[in-house]
């Protein structure tokens, strides 16, 4: 205010000199005319220095204001990271399945058992989070899921033991992984670390025990891992130790996978689940697989061959019994082409399992269902389609009778599954 003050005042006074000293060169209306044209020069003047003054608060104003809001924005979106350091790294995902089954099993012609047919609904609905420590390279996982004790089954049958019954949620996987450069160490009940078909390892199975993994640049992988089995008697802790080294590459439109697996499963194990003395469940095995894009189709062909090196002893002392030689029945395969065009997937294989090529419990749990879980062959097709990118539905029909055994039970298997993803 004093500054407008002292800036009216040297206007008037530089106006108002000159014209008091020369009043006397002008009569009295000149000189009423001139201080009213000085009056007029000084109004002008203060309202050009108001809107100096308004422009300059207004400017004030914004800059302080954008200075505000900059600095509540800084201090929001701080605290939301802060707040979200962990949520921002913790990826939740699920699925519900709905499915229908049954399984026609025919008795032998020599058998008086007539042919039983099976019908059933079951759930599956699994839930899991990993979180991921960025700054130290770790990561945790953790998942629930139906089903039983069994490690190859996460499906809940309904009113299996009861009306309406409910069904168990189960650990379905908990474990740390560090990760540095190539190499990642797991540790605790993990997903399968393998590459392998559908039917060496059921789907559902969570190895529990100590994994490391190496894979360069270049394509070339190696797993290692050792794996409590199963606890006997509340003593003993049955060990398996697998390892696999293999390679994926992609040439040009192609990507191709191959590798070369052996599992070695300890004394304990085998005193316990050997079918006979000199038997050991000691199983290498070998798996292709390739993506091939065709004209909008994707292809993707596999084959896995497996060979029990521990299968030994006398004609009736293998897994199934009968008339079979351990060693004459050592080998399995399995062969398949899955198509992938748009919302349609379906796929084909066909599978021999030798009677003393693997340890039948952990095999897929469905094929053989209601024959055995090895001295298997047969037929596997499925086909499935995705209504939106969550929601899908499939078919699955299994064929199979024993391989080798005579006078053995067959069974055609039938599943229609709805499937939702979240």
């Amino acid at each position: 205010m004093l500054k407008r003050i002292f800036m009216v005042l040297m206007v008037l006074g530089l106006c108002v000199v000159p014209a008091v000293g020369s009043a006397a060169e002008y009569t009295q209306d000149q000189i009423l005319q001139e201080l009213e044209r000085l009056k007029q020069t000084v109004k002008a003047q203060q309202e050009h220095i108001n809107r100096l003054e308004s422009i300059i608060e207004q400017s004030l104003d914004k800059k302080i204001d954008a200075k505000i809001e900059e600095k509540i924005a800084t201090e929001k979106k701080a605290a939301v990271t802060l707040g979200n350091t962990f949520i921002d790294q913790l990826d939740i995902k699920g699925d519900l399945r709905i499915r229908y089954e049954r399984r026609d099993r025919k008795e032998p012609t020599t058998s008086s058992a007539a042919d039983k047919a099976r019908d059933r609904f079951l759930t599956r609905f699994r839930i899991g989070g990993v979180w991921k420590n960025k700054d130290e390279n770790w990561e945790v996982g953790a998942g629930l899921c139906t089903g039983g004790n069994a490690g190859t089954s996460t499906n809940d049958t309904w009113g299996e033991e009861a009306p309406f019954e409910t069904g168990d949620i189960r650990i379905d996987y908990a474990y740390a992984k560090h990760k540095t450069d190539n190499v990642a160490i797991t540790l605790g009940q993990q997903k399968n670390p393998f590459v392998c078909s559908w039917l060496i390892w059921d789907s559902d199975l969570r190895p529990t025990g100590l994994t490391g993994q190496y894979a360069s640049d270049l394509g070339l992988f190696v797993t290692l891992g050792g794996y409590g089995v199963i606890l006997y008697d509340d003593d003993n802790t049955a060990m398996m130790y697998a390892g696999q080294a293999g390679y994926n590459h992609t040439f040009g439109d192609v990507r191709l996978t191959t590798a070369v697996g052996y599992q070695h499963y300890d004394s304990i194990f085998s005193s316990a689940e050997a079918p006979n003395p000199d038997y050991d469940f000691q199983i290498g095995d070998i798996i292709l697989m390739a993506e091939i894009p065709v004209n909008g189709v994707n292809l993707s062909p596999y084959a896995q061959v497996w060979n029990n090196f521990g299968a030994d002893g006398v004609a009736g002392t293998g897994q199934r019994g009968g008339n079979l030689e351990p060693e004459d029945e050592d080998i399995g395969w399995v062969a398949g082409l899955t198509a992938k065009m748009g919302a349609i997937k379906c796929g084909y294989a066909y599978a021999v399992v030798g009677a003393d090529s693997i340890y039948g419990g952990l095999t897929d749990a469905t094929f053989g269902s209601g024959v055995g879980g090895t001295d298997l062959k047969g037929h596997k097709l499925d086909i499935s389609y995705g209504f939106t990118k969550n929601i899908s539905a499939a078919l699955t029909v299994m064929l199979y009778e024993a391989a080798e055994l005579e006078n053995q039970r067959e069974a055609d298997m039938y599943q229609f599954d709805l499937n939702y993803k979240f």
